[in-house]
């Protein structure tokens, strides 16, 4: 038996198919190399979806409740809820995507320290908590620590409300 360095790819291919086959696999290789796995710390979340997905990455379950709006802020909104690993009880936050970041810095901004603009008064059930990360505001009215820390740890310090 001979065994022959010339290994075709084709009928007659001298090569011919050698190139973009090693190319192939070249590209598979870099393709197929592990990713590392996105962060969701501080800044690495712009938008509801990212949220939702660094929230779910946590073990916590979010439930989509309905639309929302609150007349001083310039987005619709998104009620959800949120279950899991040492909260209370559910945490419900309502999320507002704004259509640039600077949209949404611009409405955290006109918020005080009531969770309200200026000569606006809102009676909240609970302390108000305002948190904003790129497109994204998000409230939380209530107390549970292990809320707060999550949502401090995915979207940073609180930009308004009851700190």
């Amino acid at each position: 038996m001979t065994i022959s360095r010339d290994h075709r790819f084709g009928p007659g291919a001298g090569g011919v198919l050698r190139r973009p086959l090693l190319a192939g696999l070249a590209l598979l290789a870099v393709a197929c190399q592990q990713q590392p796995e996105a962060s969701h710390a501080q800044g690495a979340v712009e938008d509801q979806v990212a949220f939702i997905d660094a929230l779910r990455a946590r073990e916590f379950r979010v439930e989509i409740l309905g639309n929302v709006e609150q007349p001083f802020l310039g987005a619709a909104g998104t009620r959800v809820e949120v279950s899991g690993p040492g909260l209370e009880e559910p945490a419900e936050l309502q999320l507002f995507q704004y259509e640039s970041p600077g949209a949404a810095a611009d409405d955290a901004g006109s918020l005080g320290p009531g969770g309200a603009p200026a000569g606006v008064h809102v009676n909240w059930m609970g302390p108000p908590h305002f948190f904003r990360a790129g497109r994204l505001l998000a409230l939380y009215v209530g107390a549970d620590p292990v809320a707060l820390t999550l949502l401090r740890e995915l979207l940073g310090e609180e930009v308004a409300g009851a700190g």
